[in-house]
């Protein structure tokens, strides 16, 4: 039943926005793809892990704000960093790695020239998670071994397509290494997402930056 909570969210507001659809063009679908690093924590937990999704949604009307839908994958591998007594350095790392399916529910801005400027969304995945195999011979603290499941809830905000018109209309120039501004815009990440995780046997809150679209 949890794995089909993020389904039953974005059916739930499908049937919402359903009337704004049906007015507006066919829309063509969206792919969105990003990948960065998380971070989060709880007492005397941390977690560090690249993280990376992929979905596939399209938006709904013609307004300056657009309501979206998308579907997809989530992915992530990584270490969590358990305080323990038993540690030379009192902690000890353990991987982990999670992946499931995930729904996103956005808000796109546009211009008054039809240029997405930013979208924010809300998305939710369930997750089959799996831990060092090193945990059912030696058991850590707050850990558990072997594989399991979980969810990731996150609210964030991504800026990539509007930067790359503002790269486009001339405002940055990347090619021009003076243009420090416009550089950053390349290198910084283009998406933040605030998230909430409960997996492996405990549940951490933080922070991924991502780059993508």
């Amino acid at each position: 039943m949890a794995a089909m909570r993020p389904t039953i969210v974005a059916f739930a507001f499908l049937s919402l926005i359903a009337p704004a659809r049906a007015r507006a063009d066919e829309a063509s679908p969206e792919l969105h793809l990003a990948a960065g690093v998380e971070i989060e924590g709880t007492r005397g937990i941390t977690s560090t892990a690249f993280r990376g999704q992929a979905l596939l949604g399209t938006q709904l009307g013609g307004g300056h704000v657009r309501p979206s839908i998308a579907a997809g994958v989530v992915v992530s591998t990584g270490a969590l960093y358990v305080d323990d007594p038993r540690a030379a350095r009192g902690s000890v790392a353990v991987g982990y790695t999670s992946i499931g399916p995930a729904v996103q529910l956005g808000l796109h801005m546009h211009s008054s020239d039809d240029h997405e400027t930013a979208f924010v969304f809300a998305s939710a995945a369930h997750l089959r998670t799996s831990t060092d195999a090193r945990l059912m011979l030696d058991a850590v603290p707050g850990v558990d071994g072997g594989i399991g499941s979980g969810m990731r809830a996150s609210l964030g905000v991504n800026w990539a397509r509007g930067m790359v018109h503002l790269v486009a209309d001339g405002v940055f120039d990347a090619n021009k290494s003076s243009d420090v501004a416009g550089i950053l815009l390349f290198v910084l990440p283009q998406q933040i997402e605030v998230t909430v995780e409960r997996d492996t046997g405990s549940t951490r809150k933080g922070v991924t930056l991502s780059w993508g679209f």
